[in-house]
């Protein structure tokens, strides 16, 4: 996020808002908070409405909004939306995290925490790259289905 973290600024001075902070974490404690969900040692849920699955949820929104202003605000051609996913799912440190905490929340004890882990958090058009052959958290073998 530092290598970013100047595009991010001029992405937001240049549009005049930004769509990241959804969750109530600062943009400088992202990656802290949702790496913390990794180490079961997480941080005071700074959005005490919502429950602290959703908070995670909307933090990992943030994530990706952070990076999208960012690589947006660099000059040239960015690419399509998909094109921009392929790069965030499969080629950032943040994209690997995303799928980190997709792979333990659906191993929570608390069910709603695994729907939202297993559903919410990383497309469905977006299989982990670094396990090609599945295709969900369950583990089921990818298929190509044709209509």
């Amino acid at each position: 996020m530092n290598q970013l973290r100047n595009w991010y600024d001029i992405a937001v001075e240049k549009r005049g808002r930004t769509t990241v902070g959804v969750s109530g974490v600062e943009v400088d404690n992202l990656a802290d908070f949702l790496i913390s969900f990794l180490r079961d040692k997480q941080t005071e849920n700074p959005n005490p409405d919502y429950p602290p699955a959703d908070t995670l949820n909307l933090a990992t929104d943030d994530l990706k909004a952070f990076y999208t202003e960012a690589v947006t605000a660099q000059p040239g051609p960015t690419g399509t939306s998909d094109q921009l996913a392929d790069w965030f799912y499969g080629q950032t440190a943040a994209g690997r995290l995303l799928y980190a905490i997709r792979d333990k929340g659906v191993q929570s004890n608390d069910e709603y925490f695994q729907i939202v882990a297993g559903h919410l958090i990383i497309p469905a058009t977006k299989p982990n790259p670094a396990k090609p052959e599945l295709n969900s958290h369950k583990g089921t073998k990818t298929q190509k289905i044709t209509v």
